[in-house]
C-alpha cells in the first residue's frame, strides 16, 4: 500500500491516521511514547520512528505552528525529494527556508479537546481543508488526493490571505472566548453553576489548549490585534446605543447581526454537521418520540444533545446531521408534525 507519514500523534495527527487507516500505510512519529504506543496497539499506525517514514508519498506535520519548520526540515533531512511535506498549523505566512516539496495545509477541523484519545476518524469529514500551495502544481494535487480520502474539502488560497481571514473567523474567537470567560466567571461566586446554553456554548473553545493559542497568536501577531482592535470598535459601538437608551440603533445593530448569522448558516453548503434545535417539553418520552420519527423517514442522526436551557427559546433538542439530505428530512418531517 502506498504509505503516509504522521509526524505528531495528538489529535488532529491521530485523527489523520485513524481517517486514512486501511486506505494508506500510515506510520507515525511522536516524542510521546504514550501516544506512539496507543496509536501502535490499536493498530492506527503501522510502524514508528523518523526511519519509518523513508518511501512515505506525503508526510503531515501535524505539531505547534511554532514547530513546523524545526520539524519539516528535520524530516526532508529522512526523506529527501521524493516526499511531499505538508503542515497542518493554523498559521500559514511565517515560515521561511521550507523544503522545496512542502504544501501548506489547515484543516478547518477540531475540537476544544487535545490527544490521541481525543481523536476521531469522522473529524475532516465535510470540513474545509486549506491548502495554500500552487493549485495546479502536482505536489498540491497529491495532498488534495489524500485529504479527500479523509473526507475533507480542499479550499486553495495564498498564505497571507489565509491568515488574515482565519484571524478573524477562528483566532479572534478563541481570544474573544478566553476573555468572556475570565470576565463573567470572575464578576460573582457561583455564577458560573447557572450558566445556561447560550455561555457554553460561547466559551466552549476556551476549553483549547492554552499553549496551543499562545504559538498562534504570536505567530500571526498583526492580523490578530487587527481583528482584535476591529472587535473592540463594534462593542464600542454597541456600548455606546445602550448607553445613549437608543433602542432604535440597539435593535438594528441586532437585527444586523442576525440577518448576517442566518445568511452564513443558510450559504454554507459543506459543513462537518448540519444542525437542527427543535423545542421540547421537559416530558417523559419527549426524546425518544422525535428519534422514533426521524427513523421512520430515513434521517441519518450524528448526534443528539439536550439544551436544558436556552435563552429565549427553554429547553431544546439539538440533532445533528451528517448529511444535507438527511436535515432536510429531519426539518420537513419535524415541521409537518408540529414540532417546529
Amino acid at each position: 500500500m502506498e504509505k503516509i507519514g504522521i509526524v505528531g500523534l495528538g489529535l488532529i495527527g491521530t485523527s489523520i491516521a485513524k481517517a486514512l487507516k486501511g486506505k494508506y500505510d500510515v506510520v507515525g512519529v511522536d516524542n510521546d511514547k504514550d501516544a506512539v504506543g496507543y496509536c501502535l496497539e490499536n493498530g492506527i499506525i503501522s510502524d514508528c520512528g523518523l526511519g519509518s517514514l523513508r518511501g512515505s508519498s506525503v508526510v503531515f506535520l501535524a505539531v505547534p505552528v511554532s514547530a513546523v519548520e524545526r520539524t519539516a526540515r528535520q524530516v526532508h533531512i529522512v526523506v529527501g525529494d521524493d516526499t511531499v511535506i505538508t503542515d497542518t498549523a493554523s498559521v500559514k505566512n511565517c515560515f521561511s527556508g521550507m523544503p522545496p516539496r512542502f504544501v501548506g495545509g489547515h484543516p478547518m477541523a477540531g475540537t476544544e479537546q487535545s490527544g490521541c484519545r481525543a481523536s476521531m476518524d469522522t473529524l475532516f469529514e465535510n470540513a474545509f481543508y486549506i491548502l495554500t500551495g500552487d493549485k495546479d502544481g502536482e505536489d498540491t494535487k497529491k495532498v488534495a488526493e489524500v485529504i479527500s480520502e479523509m473526507g475533507a474539502l480542499a479550499v486553495y488560497m495564498s498564505a497571507e490571505e489565509h491568515d488574515e481571514i482565519i484571524s478573524s473567523i477562528s483566532h479572534l474567537p478563541h481570544m474573544v472566548a478566553y476573555t468572556l470567560v475570565n470576565t463573567a466567571l470572575k464578576a460573582k461566586d457561583n455564577c458560573g453553576e447557572l450558566a445556561s446554553g447560550g455561555f457554553l456554548d460561547t466559551t466552549r473553545i476556551a476549553s483549547s489548549s492554552p499553549d496551543f493559542w499562545l504559538g498562534v497568536v504570536r505567530a500571526n501577531k498583526d492580523n490578530v490585534l487587527k481583528a482584535m482592535d476591529e472587535f473592540a470598535a463594534e462593542f464600542a459601538k454597541l456600548r455606546e446605543y445602550i448607553a445613549d437608551n437608543n433602542g432604535v440603533r440597539a435593535r438594528g445593530y441586532f437585527s444586523d447581526g442576525k440577518r448576517r448569522r442566518d445568511k452564513l448558516m443558510s450559504a454554507r453548503r459543506f459543513r462537518a454537521e448540519y444542525e437542527l434545535y427543535v423545542p421540547v417539553r421537559d416530558e417523559v418520552g419527549a426524546v425518544g418520540k422525535i428519534a422514533s420519527l426521524l427513523g421512520d423517514v430515513g434521517a441519518d442522526l450524528k448526534s443528539i444533545r439536550i439544551d436544558n436551557s436556552r435563552e429565549g427559546t427553554g429547553g431544546a433538542l439539538r440533532l445533528g446531521f451528517k448529511r444535507l439530505g438527511d436535515y432536510d428530512k429531519a426539518q420537513k418531517a419535524l415541521k409537518e408534525n408540529g414540532y417546529l
